[in-house]
């Protein structure tokens, strides 16, 4: 029986993507709230998504040294030391711009 490599594994990511939690319109309003990129916006949608480093590299065409630079560049805008906090982060953020306003 054949072993499957890692790199197989992430080839399968870039075909089949997981849903993002947030809307396109969520997603614009928390750029501008949080002052983020276009790519960095980019990189926390295929994170939301589930994507591995290397999985959001394939799929964006850039190194995964790159996706490293820009998940540096979310930690820091977002106050997180990992993954997991840059999902809540961006969470509770949006769900605290939804609420409406008393």
């Amino acid at each position: 029986m054949p072993t499957r490599h890692r790199r197989d594994h992430e080839r399968e990511s870039v075909r089949e993507p997981g849903c993002s939690p947030f809307s396109e319109q969520d997603w614009l309003l928390l750029a501008k709230t949080l002052d983020l990129s276009a790519r960095q916006v980019e990189v926390a949608k295929l994170l939301c998504e589930g994507f591995t480093y290397g999985g959001m590299a394939a799929r964006l065409n850039i190194s995964v040294n790159t996706v490293r630079m820009h998940m540096r560049a979310l930690f820091a805008k977002l106050g997180t030391h990992d993954q997991v906090g840059v999902v809540v982060r961006l969470a509770v953020t949006q769900r605290r711009l939804a609420r409406p306003q008393l």
